[in-house]
């Protein structure tokens, strides 16, 4: 059997992203109308500024969880397709006193929910970020219906500054990619995968009568380029 190797090294991860799309900046005096509110809220300065009281008013399929929600085609948020995507991510700040935690649950249109929990340390800012290649083993993120923040009837009150809710894109980035001779296909070739950045997913294998194919993926899959005409040395089809 006659093995071929294809290495594809990438660049080290850019420090720019390769898209972003603002789900909400709060720059807008009213963006916090796009918002259903279970929380005092107000924009400070392109923030918003929120306060999770330990009582908020009852709601049947809430009891007293405070939080903001923005649905689908409110707002910002008119883009419900994450799948190009690689990951969620928005800026906190705790202006407590004490370490807080705050939920983000995302639902697809189905009625289908993911729940991702952070810990925000008392007087800290930091960013929070949600994997989406993970995320899409839980919901479709072709149809992303709503957005919800919250707290989890908190013991206490809590002032929260939350900014900059955006999807990323981020470049390619590729460890390698195995060509290998495929015995049963007739002088064609088998893609195999070695080592794709951040665990790719599987794709199977890609057979072309006479020549090579080898597929190289993005780590959530979104992002292919297609090695073809091994013998061309060509390359098509980046996408």
């Amino acid at each position: 059997m006659i093995f071929l190797l294809l290495a594809l090294l990438a660049s080290p991860v850019l420090a720019e992203p390769l898209a972003v799309y603002v789900l909400e900046d709060f720059a807008r005096g009213n963006a916090l109308k796009a918002w259903n509110l279970d929380v005092g809220a107000k924009v400070e300065k392109g923030q918003a500024l929120l306060h999770f009281a330990r009582a908020s008013r009852w709601r049947p399929w809430r009891d007293s969880w405070p939080s903001l929600r923005l649905l689908y085609g409110d707002g910002l948020f008119v883009a419900g397709n994450w799948d190009d995507y690689d990951r969620l991510e928005f800026a906190v700040e705790n202006r407590s006193a004490l370490a807080a935690l705050l939920k983000l649950r995302v639902d697809d249109a189905d009625g289908t929910r993911a729940t991702r929990l952070f810990a925000l340390p008392a007087g800290g800012r930091q960013v929070c970020r949600v994997d989406l290649g993970l995320l899409r083993q839980e919901i479709d993120l072709d149809r992303v219906v709503l957005i919800d923040l919250y707290m989890s009837q908190p013991a206490r009150d809590y002032t929260l500054l939350v900014d900059d809710l955006r999807l990323i894109a981020e470049p390619l980035n590729l460890v390698g990619a195995e060509l290998l001779a495929d015995p049963f296909g007739g002088g064609g070739c088998a893609c195999a995968r070695q080592a794709l950045a951040r665990g790719a997913l599987p794709v199977g294998d890609s057979r072309r009568p006479g020549g090579a194919c080898c597929r190289a993926y993005r780590a959530d899959g979104a992002t292919r380029l297609d090695v073809v005409g091994w013998g061309t040395g060509a390359l098509s089809d980046v996408s």
